[in-house]
């Protein structure tokens, strides 16, 4: 049985003369809303405002008294943000958000399965790894938009119990859109089924896989997150090997060098 050396590994054999072009399709289908990129990293580059109110006020002599302040008072800022609000240009700025929004949305789950279907391709080189594979999917883009919706709806439900229960279905269902990436024709809930039914064992074993990065993700952090580029398409092929290795086509990988079991 594998370990999640043993998953790193090969996904690191499998990149070879291929992180170029990995990296490229998973920075597009990040920006197509095909995967969620986490870092341990924490952000900057924002804006910073300082204010300088003058503000008149009547003083016990009855002369107008001068005073200063780093910040405006509450319902400076109250009017601040109601104008800010009501703004044509602030409508204008979340109605365009908004409409990018939705069509990530729908268009995200085919991105993503199209992406699982490039690393399946890159591990197992049935098919020239390619370009052109992260749009595969979009002949389905309706049965990978349920799927994604379906998971999430259910993750949500078990996550209302308690925070343990819903990490736990999100490696329930974790294998679904790599279960529909390979098979367009399967249904929304046989991808479900079948991902629960190959989990079932080897849920710690995909936490511990993914745990394993950690120390990675401290770097991409201290790159301020730049280090995500490379550490994406590594995790993304480490599971994909893990996927294989559950269905039981782990031959169809690179072989690395398995030491017994204590």
């Amino acid at each position: 049985m594998y370990r999640a050396r043993h998953f790193r590994w090969i996904a690191r054999q499998a990149l070879k003369g291929f992180w170029a072009l990995t990296i490229g399709i998973t920075l597009v289908a990040s920006l197509l809303g095909g995967t969620v990129v986490s870092s341990s990293g924490t952000s900057s580059g924002g804006f910073h405002f300082r204010f300088n109110v003058n503000l008149s006020q009547p003083s016990s002599s009855g002369l107008p008294l001068r005073q200063s302040s780093e910040f405006p008072s509450a319902a400076a800022l109250r009017d601040l943000l109601e104008s800010l609000v009501s703004s044509p240009f602030f409508i204008s700025l979340m109605i365009f958000f908004g409409l990018i929004a939705l069509v990530l949305l729908v268009i995200g789950g085919a991105v993503e399965l199209g992406l699982k279907r490039y690393n399946l391709d890159l591990l197992t080189r049935e098919n020239a790894p390619a370009f052109r594979t992260l749009f595969s999917r979009f002949s389905i883009w309706g049965k990978a938009l349920g799927l994604r919706l379906m998971t999430g709806l259910l993750i949500f439900l078990w996550t209302l119990l308690l925070i343990i229960p819903g990490i736990i279905a999100a490696y329930r269902y974790a294998l679904a859109p790599y279960l529909m990436a390979e098979n367009p024709d399967m249904g929304i809930w046989e991808a479900i089924d079948r991902s629960k039914a190959l989990m079932q064992g080897n849920k710690a074993r995909l936490f511990w896989l993914q745990l394993s990065f950690i120390g990675w993700r401290l770097l991409s952090g201290l790159t301020l997150g730049v280090g995500a580029l490379w550490l994406c398409p590594y995790m993304n092929a480490a599971d994909a090997a893990f996927y294989l290795e559950v269905t039981g086509r782990a031959n169809a990988m690179p072989q690395p060098e398995l030491s017994p079991d204590p």
